[in-house]
Parts: structure tokens; sequence; C-alpha cells
């Protein structure tokens, strides 16, 4: 028996990226009758019996926590990009000029935090990255060359369904060109972008005609003109369900989300490698759904979920993977845990004792430890085009009259404009107070 998702879930993952009424703040009797249907979770049968569809081997010593960043309204599709994490939100913003009404959702937007916590406007993307409708979730090539983002269109198709498109931007001489994404159909969805480097891939997922259930997930090559004809990822990933949320690890191991019938919950994280689809272990799925998950290396990252009770939101949540105990092997993400074998145990080895020589001691220079304490900066301005940062850094002095800096370039190559520099977090926060008011709103305290 099919296991039905919530209403909730549906729509912003499935339906919503099916774009069914409820995207464009439109309400109809079809958009009624789903509600109406799916607003429930249907218990399974008690004749229904595992298959082994999924291996539940996998174990991971990890601890979950919500991401700073949430909202009281839908927080979901992390993408980490060098040092930013993306997100797509239905909280407020001021681009959205048509509200849908207050029984409906509100549209969806792409957010950035610099360093994984602070705010940020990211400025190096096209200027039409979030729209007056619906926008994300987005996928970037890790050299800014290849951008794509998930829309619903404007219009229904003949069966009055508001189906979503993948947008398409490449950057050529240091700007944006919008492109058709080839493959786009308004009869069928297109969503959930992930561009994989290594490969020069775009993973998707898609209800187009031809799969194996509901959603399968797709993959097209890029050949630095053109995308390649879609390949759906075959029956060992796609089932009669719905396989959403691609993301590859540098190791090429698959993770998605999947809605199948012997996952814990709802929509469940899952990890294909090896030809063996490994259900993710608790804490990451749980009883409520849990989906897009994205890595900042190999033993941290980013996923989504509603399993917050007290509000049935979608969330985002910081994840850390640990080794495990002594009698455990070391776990990283990209690692499937197998049983540890007894080890052979050898006699003692007979070693002859050997007077210990004693050394006349040594006389050591005298050197005064050095404490380097940390610094505060105030951060205004953030991006990889030193070009425009200086600019920028040109700008804001000369209308707002001060001094500010450029701060040399970070791992990521990042050059950020920096207000000022303080010796404590407290002095930093109350300045921080008036550069938001004042200068830019979404300034933020870098700790160096």
């Amino acid at each position: 028996m099919k296991k039905i998702i919530t209403a909730i879930i549906l729509i912003y993952t499935i339906t919503y990226l099916t774009g069914v009424e409820v995207i464009c703040g439109q309400q109809d009797n079809h958009k009624a009758s789903i509600i109406e249907v799916l607003g429930h979770q249907e218990d399974k049968s008690a004749n229904d019996q595992a298959t082994g569809y999924f291996c539940n081997k996998l174990q991971m010593n990890t601890t979950i926590q919500p991401f700073i960043g949430n909202s009281t309204s839908q927080d979901f599709a992390p993408f980490v990009w060098h040092n930013i994490l993306f997100i797509t939100s239905s909280r407020k913003t001021s681009i959205k000029q048509t509200s849908p009404p207050e029984s409906e959702p509100s549209f969806f937007d792409i957010f950035a935090f610099v360093e994984y916590s602070f705010p940020f406007d990211p400025d190096f993307l096209p200027a039409s990255v979030n729209t007056k409708m619906n926008d994300g979730p987005v996928a970037i090539s890790r050299d800014t060359s290849i951008l794509l983002v998930t829309r619903n269109y404007r219009n229904p198709n003949r069966s009055s369904v508001y189906n979503l498109y993948l947008d398409s931007y490449t950057k050529e001489k240091n700007k944006w060109k919008r492109n058709d994404f080839p493959f786009n159909n308004i009869n069928f969805s297109l969503q959930h972008p992930f561009f994989y480097d290594a490969a020069n891939a775009l993973y998707f997922s898609s209800d187009m005609p031809g799969g194996y259930g509901g959603f399968d997930l797709y993959k097209s090559v890029w050949d630095g003109e053109k995308w390649g004809q879609p390949e759906n990822l075959g029956p060992e990933i796609n089932s009669e369900y719905d396989e959403v949320f691609p993301y590859v690890s540098p190791g090429d191991i698959i993770y998605y989300s999947s809605n199948h019938d012997e996952t814990t919950g709802g929509l469940d994280l899952v990890m294909f490698k090896d030809s063996v689809r490994y259900l993710m272990p608790e804490p990451f799925n749980t009883v409520s759904d849990d989906f897009s998950i994205t890595f900042i290396n190999d033993s941290t990252g980013y996923i989504a979920s509603n399993r917050d009770n007290s509000s049935r939101v979608d969330n985002i949540y910081y994840f850390e993977i640990s080794c495990q105990d002594a009698d455990d092997t070391e776990i990283i993400a990209d690692t499937v845990i197998t049983t540890p074998q007894e080890e052979e145990v050898l006699p003692p080895e007979v070693v002859e004792e050997k007077e210990e020589e004693v050394l006349p001691p040594v006389a050591v220079e005298k050197v005064e430890e050095v404490i380097i304490s940390p610094a505060y900066y105030i951060i205004i301005g953030s991006s990889t085009d030193l070009d425009y940062i200086e600019k920028e850094t040109k700008r804001l002095n000369n209308l707002h009259r001060v001094n500010s800096i450029i701060l040399p370039p970070s791992p990521g190559g990042y050059y950020r404009i920096s207000y000022g520099k303080y010796n404590s977090s407290e002095e930093a926060v109350e300045v921080l107070r008036y550069v938001r008011d004042n200068i830019r709103s979404d300034a933020w305290v870098l700790k160096k």
C-alpha cells in the first residue's frame, strides 16, 4: 500500500514541485481536493511486509541541531556553495509585490547565509534570481559559470496545473546570460537541480513521461555549449514512488529522498553506494519528512525536516557525524560501516630489560608565550569579484563618510569590506546595531 505524505510536504517538495495551484496563491476545487485527500498520513496495512528494498545496516554517530537562520516560515533545500549556505524559504521579502491569501502558503525565494550563519546578499548572482513568483531550489557550479533555479510557470497547462521548470544561466565574460533549458515542458515538472562539477552533470527530479514512478531522478551532461539528453538514473534508484532532491558527493555517492513504502516516515534520506540503497539511520530520518541533504565536508552538513511537532513546518538542521567508540570503525559521510573483525591475539613478546640511559640536562632558552587575541570585523560587503569590491568600498566610503577597508581574500576567494576592527564581540555587536540601522542592514561580524 503506497504511503501518502502529508499535504504540507507534498505541496512544498512534490506538489510544490509539480506546481499545484497553491504555488501562485490561487485556489480552486482541484487544490482543495488534494488537501482533503492528503491531509493525513495513511497507516500501513498489517499485511504490508518489508521486502529489504533498503539496506538498514548504515550506522553513524550523529548529532543534529536546528540551523540558527531558521524562520517561522517554510525553510528547506539547503545548498552549500563554498562558504555560503543557500536555502529556499517562504519568509517575507520586499520583492513579492503580490501576496497570496492568508490561508495560502507564501511565495518562495532564495536566501543566502555567509559563513553558514549570517544573512548575505549574493550580489554575484543575476539580479533576477528572485522574482515575483516562486524561486528555488538553486544550483551553482563551483566556478560560478553555471546557475540553475527552480521556478513555476506563470500560466497553467491544460490540466490547470502550474508545473515547475529549470531556469538556466551561464556566465560569459563575467556577465550572466539566461538560456532556455531545452527539456522544460509545461505538461510536467523539472525541479531540485544539483550540479556535479566532477562530471559536468546536472542532476534533477522530474515526473516527465517514461519514468518508473511519480518523480524520478535524471542527469544531463553539460558539454560547455549545450545540455545533453536527460538520462534516467534507472530502477536501482528510481521506484514506483517519488525520488527527489538529489545530491552527489565527491566520491560519486548519490544521496536523495524517497517516499517509498519502506521508509521510516514520509520522505526519507537515502544513500546510494556501490549499487546498494542505504536508508540513512536516525537521527537523519524520523517518522516525519526528512529530505534535501547537503554536505560542508565529509562529516558536517545540513538537511531539511518537519520533525518539530510544535510547528510542523519545514526547517533546516545542521548535522555533525563523529567517529564511533573504540570498538567501532571510523565513520565519515561517504563510508558504509562494517562490523569490525576480531583481531588475532599474539603471545606477549619477551623483551630484554635495559638500564635507561640518563642524559645530562640541556640548557633551553626561555621564550615568553605570545597570546594572540581574536579580532572582530564588521563586514558590510563580500564578493569574489575584486573589481566590484573596490568600487563598492569607494561608494560606501563616499556615501557614508566612513573609512572602510578591504580584507585579504578568504580561503574561498572572498574579498570582504570591513567597516571596522574591534577587540571584543560585545563591542562589535554594539557597533553592528548602528551599522545595520544606517549603512547596511545585512552587515555581520567576522571573528578572525
